[in-house]
């Protein structure tokens, strides 16, 4: 290790510290949050520029050094967390949820090569209540910089302290950013499997056709490298290669604090703490919210644990997503898939100072995918648990949990046609699997195709003949086709073996009710209230029945 090298991160050192701990040095503008560009017209086609102008403005105003910017990835994430592209309004605990005090929210509505823009500045004033600023403008089309300049100058509105800034021309073109973006919003690939060698081929291709984009290509050829690399650690040459590739990079952009965090990381797996230090100081210097910065610096101190787990924290405040890795596993970490593993420990407590790279293991990043999948799958949200399944997946491409989890999501979502074709395929793969059997039925249910749903479920309970579920829908699936006595059956035996299934018991109370036997149907549908006391939907169908109100079709009315 150079001299050089350990004076400037001795130097480093003592600037980050007081970043960190002082706001007041080198910190004391308002932190600002940029959503995703929304165009409204038209909406799709141009999704991709919203995200490249979001991408390009931070970046900008990160580099005139007159703005604190959180990295656009973290604001893409919470874009999709807290649905802010589309809340009417967003009020203050969101704003102190993100730890920011300004978020910006631009809707673009496009013209050939013209574009007119509305926008709000939701803020934080002095008083500490929650203001916000609207301001509108027009931008020229001709070519990405142009639009971008004048997105700046528009904004110096609303926000004075972004004026006078002189912004960097990139030089790109909109058909090469179209082409990049297409590659790059796409879900990302298992790995290992020729679409993911496909994959990478075509990010290669981008680079060899459209030169000009090479700054935005090299940080995600890197990218691709380094979660090879975490696949197969063994193989130290795709850790130089991607070090060589990020350096690319940062010959380009030599101000980058991405690039900077993402060679410091590479250089903590290589052992090289002293550099690896120094890379997430200079990335710091170049945007105090650079959060993956801050945790690297935690990580390679050298001091003692609770020293450490004050930077790391900090990092993992101003960036959520990263204490709950795998949850948000989306492309946005792609690079940091070794690392984020490691993480989630701080929460309770230290990692041991012995605890060294070289020591991590990612091998359980399939389970924590899965499990984290399944947690959101229950919470209904259905984004974060598409993305970690989608990861799990990638780590293995053979195992059916994820898939099944998928194609439930597609159900569960409405999307009846996507989820049948993704169980169609899995019936291929897994033809005795009594869960693929179960929710192809239902897929076929919820298209109203009951005798095909009838088959599967009655195939799933030759394999598993006390399976709940499929027990509870054939039931259903033969009241609604009228063959009543062997439903009855059905749901009889399903009430026996599992008594305290409160939505059996309804289910055979809307079928006695609907034989016109109105005692039994008050019987088992009291029982399912006493399962379920706080079920209104139960309540008031009892309370209908005890009025003695005649049967009528009742195929809404089961679950």
């Amino acid at each position: 290790m150079t001299a050089f090298r350990r004076y400037i991160s001795a130097f480093c050192v003592g600037f980050f510290c007081l970043g960190c701990f002082f706001p007041c040095f080198g910190n004391s503008r308002p932190v600002l949050g940029i959503l995703p560009l929304q165009f409204d017209y038209p909406v799709k086609q141009l999704d991709w520029a919203g995200v490249f102008l979001q991408e390009e403005l931070t970046h900008q105003l990160i580099l005139s050094h007159k703005a604190s910017v959180r990295p656009a990835k973290v604001m893409q994430l919470w874009s999709k967390q807290l649905d802010l592209t589309t809340r009417h309004s967003v009020d203050a605990s969101l704003l102190n949820r993100m730890h920011l005090h300004q978020v910006l929210r631009v809707n673009v509505q496009k013209v050939l090569n013209h574009a007119s823009i509305t926008g709000i500045v939701f803020y934080i004033d002095e008083n500490i209540s929650l203001q916000q600023t609207s301001f509108q403008g027009k931008l020229s089309w001709k070519t990405p910089d142009s639009a971008t300049f004048d997105l700046i100058r528009i904004l110096s509105e609303p926000l004075p302290h972004l004026a006078n800034i002189t912004p960097y021309p990139q030089n790109y073109t909109w058909e090469s950013l179209a082409a990049f973006y297409s590659w790059k919003l796409q879900p990302y690939k298992p790995f290992g499997t020729e679409e993911w060698q496909q994959y990478k081929e075509e990010l290669e291709a981008l680079l060899s056709h459209y030169p000009e984009i090479a700054r935005l290509i090299y940080p995600e050829l890197a990218a691709l490298l380094l979660f090879e690399w975490t696949q197969q650690q063994t193989n130290k040459s795709l850790l130089q290669q991607a070090e060589l590739t990020i350096k690319e990079a940062l010959q380009l952009d030599p101000q980058n604090d991405q690039h900077h965090a993402l060679l410091a990381h590479i250089y903590y797996f290589q052992d090289d703490q002293v550099s690896a230090k120094t890379e997430s100081v200079i990335a710091h210097a170049n945007n105090s919210q650079n959060s993956i910065a801050k945790i690297l610096y935690g990580l390679t101190i050298g001091q003692n644990a609770e020293e450490q787990k004050k930077h790391i924290l900090k990092g993992l405040e101003d960036n959520p997503f990263l204490r709950n890795y795998p949850t948000f596993a989306n492309r946005n970490f792609f690079s940091y898939a070794a690392l984020l593993p490691i993480l989630p420990k701080w929460s309770d407590q230290p990692v041991l100072l012995s605890e060294t790279p070289s020591e991590t293991s990612i091998k359980n990043i399939y389970q924590l995918s899965l499990e984290a999948g399944q947690n959101y799958f229950r919470q209904k949200q259905w984004q974060p648990a598409q993305e970690s399944f989608e990861m799990a997946l990638s780590q293995n491409p053979d195992e059916l949990q994820p898939k099944l989890y998928l194609a439930r999501i597609l159900l569960a979502q409405k999307k009846y046609d996507q989820a049948l074709q993704s169980l169609n395929l899995l019936i291929e793969q897994f033809p005795e699997n009594e869960q693929v059997l179960l929710y192809t039925g239902l897929a076929h249910e919820h298209q109203k195709s009951y005798q095909s749903a009838e088959q599967y479920y009655r195939q799933a309970l030759l394999l598993n003949p006390k399976h709940p579920l499929a027990l509870l829908r054939l039931g259903t699936v033969l009241i609604k086709l009228k063959q009543y006595k062997e439903a009855q059956n059905f749901l009889e035996t399903l009430t026996r073996q599992h008594p305290k299934y409160a939505t059996a018991w309804w289910n055979l109370g809307l079928l006695y009710w609907q034989q016109k036997d109105l005692k039994n149907a008050q019987i088992m549908l009291k029982e399912a209230l006493r399962l379920e006391p706080n079920n209104p939907k139960f309540k008031k169908f009892l309370e209908k029945i005890t009025k003695n109100t005649e049967p009528k079709t009742t195929s809404s009315s089961l679950k």
